[in-house]
């Protein structure tokens, strides 16, 4: 975080003005610092360096306290205009410090002389200064982040969202965000009510909480605050690991029919981890086999494989493409034999569409090819 936070405030010096940066630059600050100041060893050598025991944490909930009220002001600026948005964040700006000077006031008239570096709230909760200012820092916390969470996720549902889908998607995690920070100091409350109480010890379902709780909210605040930027930069690399699983789908039936004209296979210098390039031949390759092998397509295996394809369930193209894997199953293995057959004998019209369909078409039929069992069962039956 504390990287990020340098990484992003290298760009205040040409957006100075801009409102949404600085929100993010705070937010990122006040999560490293609160990241910091609660590290175990960090307290002990704040406390340590102050000679003020169990200082760190009232600065790890000064940050804390400061840090939720700054994703609420990232979130409204994300959704509004800064005019829009500044009635709410005026408030949230008044409440954030007058919290961190009544938990200042609190801790100051706390008496905790025990250094306590993972669970100050329940050691202490007997003591009622100690609980109010606990109860107020996990409070709060709680409150920002559950209203950051519901603003979220209402926001990814509205319409004018529709055109930035990655926006949509870095404002659910946000949201997703918000959720796992609430639960700690959730638990954190019922730990110092039921201590309080006498109803039941959760210390140590306290303890172990901080430490989930810190990584999933880390992890899902970089997430949320990277994807609305860096998500588009994404897409061409989906699009490429896409188009290498149709490579992949359309391979089998490739190598199956390559043995019709092997010389037409063709990869061109240096493109043969383009995966557009490898489907475009691929589809080139396979148009081409096809019309080599339509002469020896059979009526009757035509009908066969409508015949059991209606059967099966499948019509429309599902069914086109069922019949075209059985021709081309069959028709196959009469090459391989020696069969050939004559210009005048081809059996209906090459496809001959956008790129795009013909390749939809032909990884259907590559599917079919490989793993229907209509196709199978009509080339058994033709066979005989």
């Amino acid at each position: 975080m504390t990287a990020w936070f340098l990484y992003k405030l290298r760009y205040l010096r040409t957006r100075w003005e801009s409102p949404r940066l600085w929100a993010l630059c705070a937010a990122i600050l006040s999560t490293a610092m609160t990241l910091w100041l609660a590290a175990p060893s960090n307290v002990l050598w704040v406390d340590e360096t102050t000679g003020i025991p169990n200082l760190a944490t009232l600065l790890v909930a000064a940050s804390q306290t400061v840090s939720g009220g700054v994703y609420l002001t990232l979130a409204l600026l994300w959704r509004h205009s800064f005019w829009e948005a500044w009635p709410l964040v005026r408030w949230i700006m008044l409440a954030c410090p007058l919290c961190v000077l009544a938990l200042t006031a609190l801790f100051v008239a706390s008496s905790t002389p025990v250094e306590r570096t993972e669970d100050f709230n329940t050691y202490y909760a007997d003591q009622p200064t100690v609980a109010v200012f606990s109860l107020l820092w996990l409070s709060w916390v709680l409150a920002g982040h559950a209203v950051l969470a519901y603003w979220c996720f209402r926001w990814t549902k509205e319409p004018d969202y529709a055109a930035f889908p990655w926006l949509r998607r870095g404002l659910w995690v946000y949201g997703a965000y918000g959720v796992d920070v609430a639960m700690f100091p959730l638990i954190g409350i019922i730990a110092i009510l039921t201590r309080r109480t006498g109803v039941a010890d959760l210390d140590g379902v306290y303890r172990a909480t901080a430490p989930v709780v810190a990584l999933g909210g880390v992890l899902l605040l970089t997430a949320a605050l990277t994807l609305p930027t860096f998500g588009p930069k994404l897409e061409p690399a989906a699009a490429w690991a896409a188009r290498w699983r149709l490579y992949r789908r359309l391979r089998t039936l490739h190598r199956e029919l390559t043995h019709v004209a092997p010389e037409l296979v063709y990869v061109a210098p240096g493109r043969r981890h383009d995966p557009y390039h490898r489907t475009r031949r691929m589809v080139l390759e396979l148009s081409d086999w096809r019309w080599s092998l339509a002469p020896l397509f059979d009526p009757e295996v035509a009908r066969l494989a409508e015949q059991q394809g209606r059967g099966a369930g499948h019509a429309g193209e599902r069914l086109a493409v069922v019949v075209e894997a059985a021709q081309l199953r069959h028709a196959l293995e009469r090459w391989s034999r020696g069969e050939r057959g004559g210009a005048g004998e081809r059996a209906g019209e090459v496809r001959d569409g956008a790129l795009g369909t013909e390749l939809a078409w032909w990884v259907q039929v590559a599917d079919a090819f490989v793993r229907c069992p209509v196709v199978a069962a009509v080339v058994v039956t033709a066979r005989a």
